[in-house]
């Protein structure tokens, strides 16, 4: 007949000091064997609650773990995206300051019902020339805009694509039908016009911006008046 040593156990412990177990040494190994299994089995639990206890710990620290890994990508999701909207914000910014400054870059100035001003400081490249040329063409095709007066007092010099940009610049208002007057023609600018042979066929040229405003008023009259 078989038992759970537990079992076995308790039937044999009353019987440790009886002369029986004392005369029997098959009994007594029985016993000492009994009692080797009990305090193995005794360690092999206590071992066992201190693996499930550290078991737990681990699993909550792993679950405290995760927690916090969930907390960061949230905090980095919302940084990132805080992140992102500042850096369109500062890219919408960022353009329209280009934008303003193309502006200010090539400015035309209405110096009478029919006349602008374009006021021209520096070197003339190929993107301020190619946007001083559309704005100005679209403004006197809209505005119906009869003077274009160029002032020059800001150009110090005039290499050869400014001057190549001025030329088509004066033939395109010509085109249109539009008179171009310059003004403030220094000397150097004067000698490169001529070197680089720029075609100033019907172009007025007057020393100062106030004579070429007085210029464009008496035609302005002029032109009511017949």
């Amino acid at each position: 007949m078989s038992l759970p040593l537990e079992q076995l156990g308790e039937r044999l412990a009353p019987c440790e000091s009886c002369d029986v177990v004392k005369r029997s040494p098959e009994v007594r190994h029985l016993l000492e064997r009994h009692n080797e299994l009990s305090r193995a089995l005794r360690k092999a639990e206590q071992q066992a609650r201190r693996w499930e206890n550290r078991y737990r710990e681990l699993e909550e620290a792993t679950q405290e773990q995760d927690a916090r890994i969930g907390t960061l990508e949230r905090i980095q999701e919302t940084g990132m995206s805080e992140l992102e909207a500042e850096l369109r914000t500062k890219i919408a910014l960022i353009e329209e300051q280009r934008r303003a400054i193309h502006l200010l870059s090539v400015p035309l100035l209405h110096v009478g019902p029919r006349a602008l001003a374009i006021p021209l400081i520096g070197v003339l490249d190929d993107e301020r020339a190619a946007r001083l040329t559309e704005r100005l063409l679209q403004a006197i095709c809209e505005k119906a805009i009869r003077f274009t007066v160029v002032d020059l007092t800001g150009v110090e010099s005039l290499d050869e694509r400014t001057a190549c940009h001025l030329g088509q610049l004066f033939q395109a208002v010509r085109l249109l039908g539009g008179a171009v007057v310059i003004t403030g023609v220094q000397g150097d600018v004067a000698r490169a016009m001529i070197r680089e042979g720029i075609d100033l066929t019907g172009v007025r040229i007057e020393r100062h911006l106030r004579d070429a405003l007085r210029w464009c008023q008496q035609k302005e009259r002029e032109g009511s008046s017949r």
